[in-house]
Formats: C-alpha cells, structure tokens, sequence
C-alpha cells in the first residue's frame, strides 16, 4: 500500500522530506484502517485500491523516491496520545483544508467527529478567513494565490458541459 500511494498524493519534486512526511502519514492511515474496522474487513481487505483509500494505485506508480521514503522512516507513525492519529491526505487542498467534521458524517468508525488536530487551516501565505460566502468568492476570483499546491493540475480547474451533456450525466 505504501509504495503504491506515497507518489499519487505527493509530487516527487516535493522533495525528500515532503515524501518521508507522505509515508508516516500514509503508514498511520493504513494502520488505522487494520485496527479499526472499515467495511473493507467483508472483502478480506483493509484498505481499497482507489480513492477511498486514498490514492492507492497498486504498484503502477511506486517510483525510486517514493520507495526510498517508505525505506528510510520506517516503522514511523504520527501519534496523538497513546494512539496512532487519524491522519488524512490529499494532493491538493485548492488553498485550504477542512475540519474532519464537515467533511464527513458520522459513523462508527469516528469520521463525522470533531477531531481537535484535524481543524481548517489555510495551505499558503496571505491567504484570507474563509469565514463567509462572499470571502470565499473573493478568494477564488482574485487568482493571486500562494500555496505550496499551485503548479498541480487540479488545483483550479474546470470544465464546459453542454446542457444536454449535463442532463445525460445526472439522468
């Protein structure tokens, strides 16, 4: 699972530490996922070859760095208390992260809960409250952002749909 995931949700340009970063991160989320039941357990499996368990990608993907960060931390797993943290990863925020809370309902395997360490943060320098709707408006018309994610493909992109190939995609 750690080779196939650290270079899906992490450039290699990021740089050595960014990627040992990605495999104790990643490590945790898997760990988690063995020691709390997910849903995967009915299929014999702990975590799921797609984004729902992240951005798996079998060995597809695995690259010399990437494997190398996994090498070099480890058995390394971030902590808060006594157990492994809820650790969640993305390859791009888009600006800003959100507090587990809203981003999840709530379930027995504890997403949906207000986690004190998973709170909403900007990713850059200079970046506004996001504290109303006309803020956040304001944030993605304006375009001079600074985050670490920019370059990314998907940090802001879009699409142009027809109406009727927005009918037949929702029909």
């Amino acid at each position: 699972y750690l080779l196939g995931v650290v270079v899906n949700e992490m450039p290699e340009e990021f740089g050595e530490e960014a990627l040992q970063c990605q495999a104790i991160i990643a490590r945790g989320y898997a760990l988690r996922a063995i020691l709390k039941p997910n849903g995967w357990q009915y299929y014999g499996a702990h975590l799921e070859d797609s984004e729902l368990s992240q951005g798996y990608r079998l060995h597809a993907s695995e690259s010399a760095s990437g494997d190398w960060a996994v090498a070099y931390t480890g058995q390394g797993i971030l902590f808060y208390g006594d157990q492994p943290a809820q650790t969640f990863f993305f390859s791009t925020s888009g600006g800003f992260t959100a507090a587990a809370d809203v981003v999840w309902i709530p379930s027995p395997n504890g997403y949906g809960r207000r986690i004190e360490y998973l709170r909403s943060m900007a990713q850059g320098y200079g970046l506004p409250r996001q504290n109303s709707e006309e803020a956040i408006l304001d944030f993605y018309r304006r375009g001079d952002w600074q985050v670490p994610d920019l370059d990314s493909q998907w940090f802001r992109w879009q699409t142009s749909l027809t109406r009727s190939e927005l009918t037949a995609l929702i029909d």
